[in-house]
C-alpha cells in the first residue's frame, strides 16, 4: 500500500534528556533581545513545550525569529505555540475543497485515486449520499467529516499518508501516479500496490473514530429496506384464514362437481 510520510511534526515529544539541548536553544534565542533565562524559567519554558519534539521547538524558535511582525519582539511559549500549530497545518494535506476534488473522481471506477486517509474516510460517509444522486448532500457531508478528521489527527500529531486506489483503466492510473507525483506527494519510483476504493474503506473501517463507524451504520440503516417484526398472533391468523380460504375453495368444486352430476 501507498504510504508516503513527507511531514513528521511532533512524532517525538522532548524528554528530560532534551533540557541541555532545549536550554541551549533557547538561551541564544532569547540573547537576540538581551535576555539571558534563569534556571526556573527555563524550566516553566520546558515544561510549555515538552509536548513537542526538539526538532520542531527548534524550527519554531527560528521561525518567530523570522517573522517579520512578531520577530521583532521578545517570544513566549505562546508565540512559539502558535509557530507550531501553523507549522502543523503545512503538513501536506490538502484543504477541504482540494480533498472534495481529489476524492470526487472515486466515483468512477476507471479513476485511480490518490488520497490521504482522511479523504477516504470521508468518503466513506458521502459516499452512500452520493449513491443516491444527492452530490450536493454528499460534498457537505464530506467537508464536514473531512475537517474533522485532519483537526483530530492534527491534535494527534499524525503525518500525512497518501494512498493509492485502482482503477481499470491503465492510462489513468499513470497519469495520476505522475500527477501525484509532480506535487510532490510520494517520491518518484515508489512501488504501488493498488487496491480498490470500496476494499480501502472496509480495511481502514476498523481504524475509523467511533463517530465515522456510527454515521456509517446510520446510513446503511436508512438506505435498507425496513425489515418487519411479524407476531406469532398474526402468523397464526394468517395460517387460519388461509385454511378457511382453501376450505370455501374446496366446497364450492365440490359443490359444483355434484351439479355437474346430476
Amino acid at each position: 500500500m501507498l504510504k508516503c510520510q513527507r511531514f513528521f511534526w511532533g512524532l517525538i515529544k522532548m524528554q528530560k534528556s532534551d533540557f541541555d539541548d532545549f536550554n541551549g536553544l533557547l538561551t541564544d534565542c532569547l540573547a537576540m533581545w538581551g535576555v539571558a533565562p534563569n534556571a526556573k524559567q527555563s524550566a516553566m519554558w520546558f515544561a510549555c513545550l515538552s509536548a513537542y519534539g526538539i526538532d520542531d521547538v527548534r524550527a519554531a524558535l527560528i521561525a518567530h525569529m523570522r517573522d517579520p511582525a512578531g520577530g521583532k519582539f521578545e517570544p513566549k511559549p505562546a508565540h512559539i505555540i502558535e509557530q507550531l500549530e501553523r507549522m502543523a497545518k503545512s503538513d501536506g494535506r490538502p484543504g477541504v475543497e482540494e480533498a472534495w476534488a481529489i476524492s470526487i473522481a472515486a466515483k468512477n471506477e476507471s479513476d485511480t485515486v490518490i488520497w490521504t486517509r482522511e479523504c477516504l474516510q470521508a468518503w466513506a460517509i458521502a459516499k452512500p449520499i452520493l449513491d443516491c444522486r444527492d452530490e450536493v448532500g454528499a460534498r457537505m457531508a464530506f467537508k464536514e467529516a473531512y475537517a474533522r478528521l485532519v483537526s483530530e489527527a492534527r491534535k494527534r500529531r499524525e503525518p500525512v499518508a497518501w494512498e493509492a486506489s485502482i482503477g481499470f483503466d491503465k492510462d489513468k492510473r499513470r497519469e495520476a501516479v505522475n500527477t501525484a507525483v509532480e506535487a510532490g506527494r510520494i517520491p518518484p519510483g515508489m512501488r504501488i500496490e493498488y487496491k480498490p476504493a470500496d476494499m480501502l474503506m472496509l480495511e481502514r473501517s476498523t481504524a475509523m473514530p467511533d463517530y465515522v463507524r456510527e454515521k456509517l451504520k446510520e446510513l446503511r440503516n436508512n438506505f435498507s429496506a425496513p425489515k418487519v417484526k411479524v407476531s406469532n398472533d398474526a402468523l397464526e391468523k394468517t395460517k387460519a384464514l388461509k385454511q378457511a380460504q382453501a376450505e370455501r375453495v374446496k366446497n364450492y368444486q365440490a359443490e359444483r362437481k355434484h351439479g355437474g352430476d346430476l
